[in-house]
């Protein structure tokens, strides 16, 4: 749970009192307060932030020196710009690259033995605003996380300096400006294109996730010796879902956000920002590429006229620019300035001015627009920038294919195809005129059927979409028997939209009857396989295996003699379905002899349909479980971009297209962090198109917050769950009554993760007796659900004996083993090593790390998974530190850090990393070690910067953090953690005894009275 508004009032009061004091004083003064444990627990956040700003050294003094040596090729030391030899963290530095308004890059190497190579470490500024700007380095930290993309810098980690000020570890690119790239490579006008194509893909792919760089300008974009772009320096970068006010503050700390060169308008006026402004800038960045100037060319220190320029006037056309300007200034161009000018002129210089428009709405709307435009230009196709004009076309058609056609050719041309054209589509009026009468007819007998003048007016007045739906599929199996093609088209229409109602007895009744009347009159074969197929979606969509089988058999075998593309088209869908049946079977050989011809055959037969999206999504998932990830992203990938042009003006379609995409890549195990965007598209989609309070929207909403939960974003993931959850209630009557199960689940879970062990209880008490209600008709597998997480609620607060006895229950509802091994033992299935692991956490949370540690010590032999054994080494370590057997902990969670470093920090889980540092550091404290701790320990807080400041975890991190500050001598630093701890710890009186250990062993290091446990005689338990 956030901080009350109501703590922060007194707090703020209290703290503008304390600085009052000498600041030896202020912690012994604030603890003798007798307010509210929030209103405490604020006031020391407070006053810790305080303690940091004032007494931070490194920022003032720069990093401490290493003994020894300069850097490798380093200048003087007196030189401008020089730096002694110097560490943060794991990491030397070696000369300065760079500074700008807030930080300062070094070229830095790791070089602690567990990972050498170079990187660039970025470091706030000296002086009074430090604490601002390293608020800026963690927002651009924020900002990079979730944007992998070849086109971005890659965010490597993130380092704290002893005074806990944050430090990025970015990829080092050794490269030049794109504007001076451009200019020493002499590239010519479609090569300058196609360079800035890569960077409107790494704009887009950032916008997408919902951040704004708002600083685009070429020193930011860096282009390496393979051509290759690089986008850097999200410092002042916005997240499209964050706060206005916290934008706000930062910007009054750290000054205007932007290089006014490159500033859109509402940037200067300082109105509220969206994608448009990045627009803008990259509008610049191209003027400049173009024309080697800028847009509005104002004497050095006049920014007062360069922003009324910018607000006030339109720049002149880029064609422009290359009148009467000397032949050199060309020459990087490859071309002379009439060739310039002549190229620029038209569609180029709207494409530009476009992206300029003072109005934000005016731009184009994305940077895909931007990039489709000029991808048109290079095709030599009509762009979007210009009016739609028929000659205009016609220019463009005959620029294209100039080679091929004649003035004369182009006269008999016009005229052989302007007359069939007008026969032609007489024929088709005609017909589309009986289609459209009858189509009217049809529906016209539905509404009189359902008006006043008929018996049962009453109810059939108050008749839903969904129910007039469903009366049509029946009047469609024998209405418009005089037209029976135009039936089964209707008849294929309406059980779309049944289907995508789930309202799956009426699609099922009408699919079956469509199929047989085609069969019946002798439909295409194409036709009656596409039909046939969508009878399997139904199935399909009712869980019912089998008939899905037997549907998609019936289609394959129709179609597999036939040689028409369309037949062979839907042919090869079928197949692909069936592959996919066959996977979901176990049956990984079927399933690829089926799935990769599929694939290869719809690529050539059906490239740009939604048949092909669905054979590469089908493959995407056969190559995860081949165990080919990167394959597999590349599959879905391509589908997924197929499907957004297929369905661009259909942004609800889309979006559920997206969601499709986005579990499937999750249930095929691929990370987390790159289903996340996948899902907050399809989520933002659906708002956008449906609305906010709608099911479908809420439905993809809860399954985005459990993503967010998993990725270690506490309170985003509470906000979406809370919401989704409240849709769903207010819909409770006329929903699945599993997704209001699925809702109030993922929320126990999300107080679980964050250690609100008392909410869990109390969310989860009523549930639970819901599912034992007979009425209840819940799976197996949501009891197994709601029954594991009252088992870590009940092992966290002490309870291990309940704990114990309902793992135990489910231990007997399991089917029995398999066939013995090769050793004479079944090997363990994954539901008993579950198990076994939970019993493990059970007796670790109770105090018995030698029993849990002995049956982890049985089961591992037995784990043929990487990952599960992974995991459960690194519960082994935890086990050996609380046995006092730290040499032994050691190299298990040291192997698990390694295994988790080599990840990009992008993909990394980033509760388990957190939890590696953490579990490391306990390793090196007890082998008596706290320096070596301490950088594990501030690495870990800051992994935790999404956490609620209430989360009982963070608690117990805080707790470590502070036995080791104390054990180096840092006593208020120490003190100062353990009361924040301590305040969070008696936020859940019935904690498990083993929550207070920390607080003891570090009560034992310092002075002072022992905060006590609430219930407990000696105050640790």
């Amino acid at each position: 749970m956030n901080d009350a508004a109501s703590d922060w009032a007194p707090a703020l009061t209290l703290y503008g009192q304390a600085l009052d004091l000498p600041a030896d004083d202020r912690l012994a003064w604030a603890r003798a307060q007798a307010v509210p444990d929030g209103v405490a627990l604020v006031l020391a956040r407070l006053l810790d932030d305080r303690e940091r700003i004032e007494t931070g050294s490194f920022l003032v003094h720069g990093p401490a020196l290493a003994p020894g040596a300069m850097a490798p090729g380093a200048a003087d030391a007196d030189a401008v710009g020089a730096l002694p030899l110097a560490r943060v963290g794991p990491y030397r530095l070696i000369r300065e690259l760079g500074h700008g308004g807030m930080s300062t890059v070094y070229l830095a190497e790791r070089d602690d033995e567990q990972l050498r190579r170079q990187v660039a470490l970025k470091l706030p500024h000296a002086g009074p605003g430090q604490a601002a700007l390293a608020q800026r380095l963690l927002r651009e930290r924020d900002a990079l996380v979730g944007l992998s993309h070849p086109h971005i810098a890659r965010l490597y980690d993130v380092v704290l300096t002893p005074e806990g000020l944050p430090c990025l570890v970015l990829e080092y690119i050794e490269g030049l400006p794109i504007d001076q790239h451009c200019a020493q490579r002499r590239l010519g006008l479609q090569a300058r294109l196609q360079l800035f194509d890569q960077v409107l893909r790494a704009v887009q792919f950032a916008h997408a996730r919902l951040v704004l760089h708002r600083d685009l300008k070429p020193s930011n974009i860096l282009v390496d010796s393979q051509g290759e772009v690089k986008l850097l320096d999200f410092g002042i970068a916005k997240m499209l879902d964050g706060s206005a006010e916290e934008d706000s503050a930062l910007t009054r700390q750290g000054g205007t956000p932007m290089t006014p060169d490159y500033a859109a308008p509402e940037q200067i006026a300082g109105q509220p920002l969206g994608t448009a402004c990045d627009v803008y800038a990259l509008g610049v960045v191209l003027y400049e590429l173009l024309t080697a100037q800028r847009p509005y060319r104002l004497p050095r220190g006049t920014r007062g006229a360069l922003e009324e320029a910018i607000l006030a006037t339109d720049p002149q056309r880029p064609s422009e620019r290359w009148r009467e300007r000397p032949a050199a200034e060309a020459e990087p161009f490859q071309a002379s300035p009439a060739a310039l000018r002549r190229l620029l002129a038209g569609d180029l210089d709207l494409i530009v001015l476009q992206a300029l428009r003072k109005q934000p709405t005016q731009r184009y709307i994305t940077a895909d627009a931007f990039a489709l435009d000029l991808r048109r230009w290079l095709a030599r196709e009509p762009v979007a920038a210009q009016p739609d004009r028929w000659g205009y076309r016609m220019r463009r058609f005959l620029q294209r294919h100039a080679l091929a056609v004649g003035a004369g050719a182009l006269v008999s041309l016009a005229l052989v195809v302007g007359l069939g054209t007008a026969l032609w589509q007489a024929q088709l009026a005609r017909d589309e005129a009986r289609r459209a009468q009858a189509i009217k007819d049809f529906l016209v007998g539905l509404f009189e059927a359902s008006s006043l003048n008929q018996a049962d007016a009453a109810r059939k007045s108050r008749q839903t979409v969904r129910e007039l739906l469903e009366h049509s599929a029946g009047a469609l199996r024998t209405g418009l028997s005089q037209q029976p093609a135009l039936r089964n088209e209707l008849q294929g229409l309406v059980g779309h939209l049944l289907s995508e109602l789930s309202l799956t007895d009426s699609a099922l009744a009408l699919r079956r009857e469509r199929v047989a009347q085609l069969a019946q009159r002798g439909a295409p074969p194409a036709e009656q396989g596409q039909a046939l197929r969508e009878l399997a979606q139904t199935h399909e969509q009712r869980g019912e295996t089998g008939p899905q089988q037997a549907a998609l058999d019936r289609a394959v075998a129709l179609l597999k003699d036939r040689r028409e593309p369309e037949a062979q088209a839907q042919r090869w869908a079928a197949e692909a379905s069936l592959g996919r049946l066959a996977l979901l079977a176990a049956q990984p050989g079927p399933a690829q002899a089926r799935i990769e011809p599929a694939a290869e055959a719809l690529g050539r037969l059906a490239p740009d349909t939604e048949l092909a999206a669905e054979a590469w999504r089908t493959l995407a998932l056969l190559r995860l479980d081949q165990g080919r990830q990167a394959d597999a992203l590349a599959w879905q990938a391509r589908a997924m971009a197929l499907q957004a042009r297929l369905f661009a003006g259909q942004p609800a379609r889309l979006a559920r297209e997206r969601y499709r995409h986005a579990m499937a890549l999750w249930q095929g195990g691929a990370e987390l962090s790159v289903v996340e965007p996948e899902l907050r598209q399809a989520w933002q989609g659906l708002r956008e198109a449906a609305g906010a309070e709608e099911v479908d929207t809420a439905l993809v909403e809860q399954q985005l917050g459990l993503v967010q939960l998993y990725l270690g974003d506490e309170r985003g993931a509470q906000a979406l769950l809370l919401h989704s959850r409240s849709v769903l209630e207010r819909q409770a009557a006329r929903i699945d009554p599993e997704h209001l199960l699925q809702g109030r689940l993922y929320l126990v879970e999300a107080h679980l993760q964050a250690g609100r062990f008392d909410q869990a209880q109390a969310l989860l008490t009523p549930v639970r007796a819901g599912l034992e209600a007979p009425a209840q008709a819940a799976s197996l597998a949501w009891q197994r659900y709601a029954d594991m997480l009252q088992v870590s609620v009940w092992s966290e607060q002490g309870d291990d004996a309940a704990a114990l006895a309902l793992l135990a229950q489910w231990r007997r509802r399991l089917p029995p083993p398999g066939p013995p091994e090769a050793a004479g033992r079944a090997a363990p299935t994954p539901d008993q090593i579950d198990l076994a692991q939970r019993e493990a956490d059970v007796h670790q949370a109770a105090g018995r790390p030698a029993q849990a540690l002995a049956l982890l010590q049985t089961l591992a032999p037995q784990l043929g998974d990487a990952a599960r054994r992974a995991d459960v080494q690194a519960q082994q370590g935890s086990l050996l530190l609380d046995l006092g057997r730290p040499a032994e902990a050691l190299p298990l969670l040291q192997s698990r850090f390694e295994a988790l470093q080599v990840q990009p920090a992008g993909r990394r889980p980033l509760l388990a990393w957190a939890s590696a540092h953490h579990r490391l550091a306990r390793a090196w404290m007890a082998l008596g070690q706290p320096q070596r701790a301490l950088p594990l320990f501030e690495s870990a807080l800051a992994l935790h910067a999404q956490a609620d400041e209430h989360n009982t975890y963070l608690a117990a991190l805080r707790a470590h953090h502070a036995q080791a500050l104390a054990a180096t001598g840092k006593t208020a630093a120490a003190r100062r953690q353990l009361d924040l701890a301590v305040l969070t710890l008696k936020r859940q009186p019935r904690l498990a005894a083993t929550w207070w250990w920390a607080v003891r062993d570090t009560e034992a290091l310092l002075p002072g009275p022992v905060p006590r446990a609430p219930g407990s005689a000696a105050g640790v338990g």
